[in-house]
């Protein structure tokens, strides 16, 4: 069976669940799994939950005795796919999916698992196409699905070749857009993609060691300290009362809100003010600036053209990943940012970094990020889906 047949075809599944309260009934089936459920765990961790969002999975709620859920083993599952969707947060990332497809070794290849784990992929979005609109949002029958592993980007884009350079619109190393939307020529359900993104891993292990080198927020390094005072720099936050969110979203191509930024924790180098010129003290232009974004990866790093290659990236870098510490059990950062319900030996971070970024690369490897997979944004037309699939019962 292709379930990308062009004519409707139908797909057997069992039936989808939808979770009231996901970081109970759901992410003990994820967390065993990491790092490959990482995004999809974050997500769901992330402190603000919209009203009009929803976990879906395709195994049920656990029943609970004493008040306590009983957890099946996540083993005894079998194949299974999960995911996140808040249609009100267009036109940043609407859903994340995981499926089990995802974390299978290539090799051998169980083709009964592979149809029954792709057949739940297009039963979640023809459920999520099913979904009530948010009150006054309009329906868009075209969805953004955020950090899609390769293999299910694949199985999306059925019978299509993604593009894989990017859309030159500059010179010089940010000259290019990474995404191809409205691509006409494209006969599957993706109606446009990203670049492919190469996922680097930052483990448990280094996000301990990177927060060794930090005392709350103070740097040890005392060559960056010399670094920073010889630019006139020092650290803050990104502050939207300074038009500080401007610059983030006139700096990247990637879709930008300033309701999700004021939600992101962040660091922030910016210009010293002489005396008298700020009486704040807080400081003058942003030159760079780093975000955990909403599925807790290392997102919107940006250094000024004129200070790049002084090590700065790797600063910003490290000092928002110190950011994570107290997230196994110490406390919430004080305004309230960060991700909840993170167990001990679970404080995996990630980043994406679009192909054909060299110095995104290297900013990954010097903070020690290992090589994870890769993975697309896709648009998908869920009016297509709809069309092409039904669910067979």
């Amino acid at each position: 069976m292709s379930p990308t047949t062009p004519t409707t075809t139908p797909i057997k599944t069992p039936k989808l669940y939808s979770h009231s309260n996901p970081r109970v009934t759901v992410l003990p089936h994820l967390t065993p799994l990491l790092p490959s459920t990482l995004p999809l765990v974050r997500r769901i961790q992330f402190h603000f939950q919209s009203p009009h969002a929803h976990v879906l999975s395709t195994f049920p709620a656990p029943k609970f005795t004493d008040g306590l859920p009983q957890i099946q083993p996540t083993a005894t599952l079998g194949p299974f796919a999960a995911a996140y969707v808040d249609r009100s947060r267009a036109p940043e990332t609407e859903c994340w999916i995981f499926s089990t497809l995802e974390s299978r070794p290539a090799l051998p290849t169980d083709l009964e698992h592979d149809d029954l784990a792709i057949s739940q992929v297009f039963a979640l979005l023809v459920h999520i196409a099913q979904l009530s609109p948010a009150p006054a949002l309009s329906r868009s029958p075209r969805i953004l699905l955020g950090a899609i592993h390769s293999r299910i980007a694949q199985i999306l884009m059925d019978g299509d070749s993604p593009l894989q350079g990017g859309i030159p619109v500059g010179s010089g190393p940010d000259g290019y857009k990474p995404f191809h939307r409205g691509r006409e020529d494209m006969k599957s359900v993706v109606k446009g993609h990203s670049v492919p993104f190469r996922k680097f891993l930052f483990t448990p292990a280094e996000i301990k060691r990177i927060q060794s080198t930090a005392v709350g927020a103070d740097i040890r390094d005392k060559v960056m300290e010399e670094t920073l005072e010889a630019l006139d720099l020092e650290w803050d936050e990104v502050r939207e009362e300074k038009g500080d969110f401007e610059a983030v979203i006139d700096a990247t191509p990637i879709p930008r809100e300033k309701r999700t930024l004021r939600l992101l924790p962040n660091v922030a180098l910016r210009r010293k003010m002489s005396h008298g010129e700020d009486s704040i003290g807080r400081g003058g232009e942003i030159v760079a600036w780093a975000f955990l974004g909403v599925d807790g990866s290392l997102t919107s790093l940006h250094i000024a053209p004129e200070l790049r290659r002084k090590g700065l990236g790797k600063a910003v870098s490290e000092r928002l990943l110190a950011l994570l510490r107290g997230i196994e059990g110490e406390g919430e950062r004080k305004v309230g940012k960060g991700f909840r319900a993170v167990g001990k030996g679970e404080v995996w971070c990630h980043s994406d970094v679009a192909v054909g970024n060299p110095s995104g690369v290297g900013v990954a490897r010097s903070l020690g990020g290992c090589d994870g997979w890769y993975c697309y944004w896709c648009w998908v037309d869920l009016d297509e889906v709809v069309k092409r699939f039904s669910i067979g019962r």
